[in-house]
């Protein structure tokens, strides 16, 4: 293996804690010459912190694969972005439906109050430009890889899944239970990683990649090797090359342990 990718919220850190066994074990991986950065569902704005305090100096994956970042340059390698008149066919269905949703733009993330609070209750504080409701649609044309759809009720965040799920332009997952992510069709962190490793000069055989959710199981059916969380989502479990601890028993290290270190 020459490179670890691994997922963010569930994987490394929980809102914005990351254990210190994690960070041990990334200085290890790095010191030994080993390639490490990340993919995450996250907005690029909403990663920098933690990048930063990963000592992630690769570009990394945002947006479920849907941007390539490198915070080095403060530039977008890669993107994919949605068509505004699908952006705009969404954001009517989560009105009807009286979803709260953030618009992923290729700058920044928009959104309501109510919208921010949410996200922010779940992974942490991060810049968000907060704008009233009949506002969201003057923001489309800046450019949007993601909508995230959020809600406490599953069976709302179900319906517009089952109402988009002809809509042939778009990919759906989950990256958490109440987050509904809507992208591009081409998005995944699988095919991004394919992007990615061209960029690296590195074999797709030579990569281990690591989640826990839903949006993970591409990147770990594409990498050499892929490792699911233990607390991860029972269809990731499915697909695994290995299942690990959970991230509260430092899932993360354990497996890089297991299939890095002890192969030396």
């Amino acid at each position: 293996m020459r490179l670890i990718i691994a997922d963010l919220d569930g994987t490394l850190v929980e809102k914005k804690q990351v254990s210190k066994a994690t960070l041990n074990t990334i200085k290890k991986l790095k010191e030994q010459g080993y390639l490490f950065t990340i993919a995450t569902g996250r907005h690029m704005v909403a990663t920098k912190a933690l990048a930063e305090t990963l000592e992630v100096d690769l570009p990394v994956i945002c947006g479920n694969g849907a941007i390539i970042y490198d915070y080095k340059k403060d530039e977008i390698i890669r993107k994919e972005v949605l068509d505004p008149r699908t952006v705009e066919q969404i954001m009517d269905l989560c009105f009807f439906h009286q979803v709260s949703f953030l618009m992923y733009t290729t700058k920044y993330v928009v959104s309501t109050l109510e919208a921010k609070e949410k996200i922010h209750a779940q992974i942490g504080y991060f810049d968000t430009h907060v704008v009233n409701q009949e506002q969201l649609k003057d923001y489309i044309d800046i450019g949007v890889f993601k909508i995230l759809a959020i809600d406490d009720k599953h069976e709302k965040l179900m319906q517009i899944k089952k109402e988009l799920k002809h809509q042939e332009d778009i990919s759906i997952v989950q990256s958490r239970p109440i987050f509904l992510d809507i992208g591009h069709k081409d998005t995944n962190k699988g095919n991004t990683i394919k992007h990615l490793v061209k960029l690296l000069d590195v074999n797709i055989e030579d990569v281990l990649a690591i989640g826990d959710q839903e949006n993970d199981i591409q990147m770990i059916q594409t990498a050499g090797m892929g490792i699911a969380m233990g607390n991860g989502h029972i269809e990731l479990k499915k697909v695994a090359d290995d299942v690990t601890d959970t991230y509260e028993h430092d899932g993360f290290t354990k497996a890089i342990v297991k299939h890095i270190f002890n192969k030396l």
